[in-house]
């Protein structure tokens, strides 16, 4: 598990190719772990390897590997490869194993083509906005919902917010497939310099 964890920090470095060094040795030494496998994918997805990714991903499902986790990733590689409909569907299953989860909303705001999911990003976020009223919300979730519905002003807003919240995900903010429309606006730049890995925390 030790590769498996640092190729997770090396590819929040902004790093790709030693992560995925990494991680082929953690599969090379568990072949059969679930979460090896999981990770695998996770990593192809943040290399843009989009297809590896949704093949490795469901390599895991085949070996029974389930979890939200698992399928928000596969969700997400569909999503890249404008697969509507089974990212969608993935989504769905992780839903299922945490109702409530607005980081899944967020997701599910964001699978292309737009006009055809319109009225499901307009729903995820009036669903956002009254799971905010019961219980906290990242600004990380609330930014990848702006963003998928193209309101890019708000979507730093948030994103500004979720610097100084700095939950987890935060650290992966330099090489998330989905945050790549934003990588020439100097707001981003600026959202990075102010990010320190070392001050994120895993409490939201």
């Amino acid at each position: 598990m030790a590769h498996d964890w640092y190729a997770e920090y090396l590819a929040a470095m902004a790093g790709i190719t030693r992560p995925m060094v990494q991680m082929r040795r953690a599969h090379e030494l568990d072949p059969y772990s679930l979460t090896v496998n999981r990770d695998l994918g996770f990593i192809l997805y943040m290399a843009r390897r989009y297809e590896e990714a949704i093949e490795q991903l469901h390599n895991a499902i085949e070996m029974e590997a389930t979890g939200r986790r698992l399928f928000s990733f596969l969700a997400a590689a569909y999503q890249q490869v404008g697969n509507s409909r089974a990212a969608l569907a993935q989504l769905e299953r992780a839903a299922s194993l945490a109702p409530g989860d607005i980081s899944l909303r967020s997701s599910s705001a964001a699978p292309r083509p737009p006009p055809a999911n319109a009225k499901r990003r307009l729903k995820s976020f009036d669903d956002w906005k009254r799971a905010r009223q019961q219980r906290y919300v990242s600004p990380y979730d609330v930014a990848m919902i702006h963003l998928a519905l193209g309101t890019r002003t708000t979507a730093f807003h948030w994103l500004e917010r979720a610097c100084e919240a700095r939950p987890w995900r935060l650290v992966f903010l330099r090489v998330e497939p989905r945050l790549d429309p934003l990588h020439g606006d100097p707001r981003f730049q600026a959202l990075l310099a102010a990010v320190g890995p070392g001050q994120l925390r895993r409490s939201h």
